[in-house]
């Protein structure tokens, strides 16, 4: 069983990687594999047709310039983001993390300035996005 945990994860790793071909032409809501437990450097760094990202329970971990100069106007961060580089967003502007009060990501985003509001809270349904889902279930 963790030989297919391993091949999920890099295959996920792979497909984070390629995003200026997976969204070539659209406005996507991307969420992130449960097998991902850490977002690469730069994986959706100037990735211009990004919209909103679902991070899944169990990533720890988001690197250096991860979302740098993206599109990027939404991020749920889960309760497992223990680290998440100063330069994770270097360049975003306008967008909102979503995390639970208290969590890292939480104060994190507080303490670096960004928008931030708990899981339901003023959130309006996403209108004109596509859903592209990483790996099957």
């Amino acid at each position: 069983m963790k030989w297919k945990n391993r091949i999920a994860g890099v295959l996920a790793v792979m497909l984070l990687n390629a995003c200026s071909a997976a969204f070539a032409q659209t406005n996507a809501v991307v969420r992130i594999p449960d097998a991902v437990k850490i977002i690469e450097e730069e994986a959706f760094s100037g990735c211009m047709s990004i919209s909103r990202v679902e991070v899944p329970e169990g990533t720890a971990e988001i690197r250096a310039k991860a979302f740098a100069g993206s599109s990027l106007s939404e991020i749920c961060l889960p309760d497992s983001v223990e680290a998440i580089a100063d330069d994770a967003f270097e360049g975003c502007t306008d967008f909102v993390i979503e995390a639970e009060a208290g969590s890292y990501a939480y104060e994190w985003a507080l303490n670096k300035g960004y928008s931030v509001r708990e899981p339901g809270e003023n959130q309006a349904p996403p209108q004109g996005e596509d859903e592209l889902p990483w790996l099957p279930a």
